[in-house]
């Protein structure tokens, strides 16, 4: 494949990956509202699987065509970057507290429940 060609189908890629996580997001909450449930149930549950969703087709890609190297490197390259943004922002929250501003109740409950999981991943 020549390099045009790979580059279209990159940009082709990002645009259709961009708006199918809006139809994603914007069905998810939709249909939350519809049987009641909060938009931060929805936050926490349906939206970050649409977070995932391209991980998981990437991964499922490799697999189909034989690289399953790609398909691991993705788990463990996801699961690495979402651990770090977890602490970091379990660090910058702590630093929006002690400068005393209000902080949420249940975004302490959030940076508990995040820095438990990467406690347990690093062991």
């Amino acid at each position: 494949m020549n390099v045009p060609v790979a580059i279209l189908f990159l940009a082709v890629g990002l645009v259709l990956l961009w708006k199918c996580a809006d139809f994603l997001v914007a069905g998810a909450v939709g249909l939350a509202e519809q049987l009641g449930v909060s938009r931060l149930v929805v936050g926490l549950t349906v939206v970050a699987m649409g977070t995932s969703a391209p991980e998981v087709a990437a991964s499922i890609a490799a697999v189909v065509r034989g690289i399953g190297d790609v398909a691991i490197g993705n788990v463990y390259g996801s699961n690495i970057a979402n651990l770090a943004l977890v602490g970091g922002d379990s660090g910058v929250d702590t630093s929006y507290a002690g400068a005393g501003r209000h902080y949420p109740a249940r975004d302490t409950c959030d940076d508990i429940c995040g820095s438990a999981a990467l406690a347990c991943a690093c062991e």
